[in-house]
């Protein structure tokens, strides 16, 4: 965790995230004593504030919100005028990098929690992103042993298709509402699980989406991913669990 938080910016929400759900735990009477979990809440508090400090300290946020800028905020007079309460000089000026590297970041995620319109009608438009195909365009690979015959078994597994988003979506509210209607320590468990698998994944695909413009492709990759494997990691405890209580109910009647 300590190092996939650094990799790239928007990795550190996905630590939030964690410590977030981490932090549910408490709630529940038996967990609160555990030393362990109050560690693992204050180290990933720590990785947090260490990641986003340095993060704002080196400005390499800068440039991609700089290219995210100019796409989605520029052309369109009534997003500037918000982003000029923000104190955003005029695009060519000398002040303008400046402004970027220390105030980008706050004028831009307060546009994104404000204008869920965009996000949305953003996402609609460059909708083919979430679809793509799993082949790593970045690297020689024709040469390697048995690579067509891997791809089919891929595309087998791994849908290109706006479908898996629905069905990771059925999933996750099965196993939420399961958790809460029978309160077993296996389902709240499996619950718990899909729930931050889920959470980091949404919230990273869609930050590595908006926060830049240049190889978007590669950057959505891993919550595309993600959400892709999301569906056989979960569809098998569900399936387990519903025929575990099925025969449980079977030999209580028998």
């Amino acid at each position: 965790m300590f190092l996939w938080a650094f990799i790239r910016d928007a990795h550190l929400y996905g630590v939030l995230i964690t410590l977030g759900l981490v932090s549910i735990l408490f709630f529940i009477r038996r967990l609160r004593g555990i030393h362990p979990l109050k560690i693992a809440a204050v180290v990933l508090l720590g990785i947090f504030i260490l990641g986003y400090f340095s993060a704002k300290a080196s400005f390499r946020a800068g440039l991609p919100l700089i290219n995210a800028i100019d796409e989605y905020i520029w052309p369109h007079p009534v997003r500037v005028d918000f982003f000029r309460e923000y104190g955003m000089p005029e695009r060519d000026s000398l002040e303008y990098k400046e402004w970027a590297d220390k105030n980008a970041f706050k004028a831009y995620g307060a546009f994104l929690a404000t204008h869920p319109g965009f996000i949305v009608t953003t996402i609609w438009e460059y909708k083919d992103y979430f679809i793509s195909d799993f082949v790593q365009a970045y690297y020689p690979t024709n040469k390697i042993k048995n690579r067509d015959a891997l791809l089919f078994i891929g595309k087998i597994f791994h849908m290109e298709n706006f479908a898996v988003y629905l069905i990771d979506l059925l999933l996750l509210s099965t196993l939420i509402i399961g958790a809460f209607q029978y309160r077993t320590v296996d389902r709240l468990a499996w619950a718990w699980l899909a729930l931050w698998m889920f959470g980091i994944a949404a919230l990273t695909l869609l930050l590595n989406f908006l926060g830049d413009i240049y190889n978007t492709r590669r950057h959505v990759m891993l919550g595309v991913e993600w959400l892709r494997l999301f569906l056989w990691i979960f569809l098998m405890p569900i399936l387990d669990l519903s025929l575990g209580e099925k025969n449980q109910r079977q030999e209580l009647h028998a």
